[in-house]
């Protein structure tokens, strides 16, 4: 069966038709599901941590109970450090400082890791575990060989713990 010029061109805009409502629903399901924050990637805050150099913070979690900062702090310095001092300021979920900062000298080997707590972070006390806070980390550190100071400073987020 040959069919005519104006059959094929019925079919065509039948095809079309048909696909074209198709490829409408799909988008229509894409925009509801975005508006309903089906493809919110913000709600699985993941803990982050950036701008440090020298010793640099390798883990942390903050506990709204304590009001504390656990810090887990690695040498990468490259040389032997004497770690003077950490404090943190936080930024997010209400601005305050911690009041309570390490202040214990500690020597630290290139790679070698030490465990710190900052205390008295009242910014994050009454909050519930996963809010989201954010900390700005002062660490102050002095290298052996030439006996300079330095400031290792970055921040860290996530959620409470």
């Amino acid at each position: 069966m040959v069919l005519s010029t104006s059959q094929k061109a019925q079919s065509s805009v039948e095809y079309l038709m048909t696909y074209g409502w198709a490829l409408l629903g799909i988008i229509v399901m894409g925009l509801v599901m975005w508006q309903l924050g089906a493809f919110d990637i913000s709600k699985e805050i993941q803990p982050t941590s950036y701008g440090f150099s020298g010793v640099e913070v390798l883990d942390f979690t903050g506990n709204p109970a304590t009001g504390e900062l656990k810090l887990v702090l690695i040498n990468n310095a490259g040389t032997r450090v004497q770690l003077q001092n950490v404090y943190a300021t936080i930024q997010h979920p209400s601005p305050g400082d911690c009041t309570t900062p390490f202040t214990t000298p500690t020597d630290l080997r290139p790679g070698e890791k030490v465990q710190v707590t900052v205390g008295g972070c009242s910014a994050i006390t009454g909050f519930g575990s996963g809010e989201y806070y954010k900390a700005n980390v002062s660490i102050a550190y002095q290298h052996y060989g030439s006996g300079l100071n330095h400031q290792s400073v970055g921040i860290i987020s996530g959620p409470l713990e």
